[in-house]
């Protein structure tokens, strides 16, 4: 595919396939960087581990919040973790209307109570 699109736009599109590349590598590390950062910001004691705050998480962008998100819940325990389970936890902090726990993979149990995400591991939901 490359050579006819070399071909048709007369060249210069491998040199440019690859500074595009760059560059997201260059914003993949900062935004992991900030999301570090938010992490502990936002991380907060809780019964049987760490929790995190919840409104304090949604002030950030989305792209920082679900790394955040994911980091957090890998870190947990939870593997597995795919897209739309990520993006449910998204939504209990800025999506918030009162929705209920979500179960993610392994049975893990992620609920918002008292404005905190916790995370419960299987068998040992309150």
């Amino acid at each position: 595919m490359l050579p006819l699109l070399e071909d048709v736009l007369a060249g210069g599109v491998a040199k440019a396939l690859a500074r595009t590349a760059a560059q997201l590598r260059e914003d993949g590390a900062a935004l992991d960087e900030w999301a570090a950062l938010a992490r502990q910001d936002v991380t907060v004691p809780a019964l049987g581990g760490a929790g995190l705050e919840a409104k304090k998480l949604a002030a950030y962008p989305a792209s920082v919040r679900r790394r955040v998100l994911r980091g957090w819940l890998t870190a947990g325990g939870v593997a597995a973790l795919t897209d739309a389970s990520w993006r449910s936890a998204d939504e209990l902090v800025g999506r918030w209307r009162g929705q209920g726990e979500i179960t993610l993979a392994g049975e893990w149990v992620l609920a918002r109570r008292h404005g905190r995400l916790v995370l419960d591991s299987p068998g040992t939901v309150e």
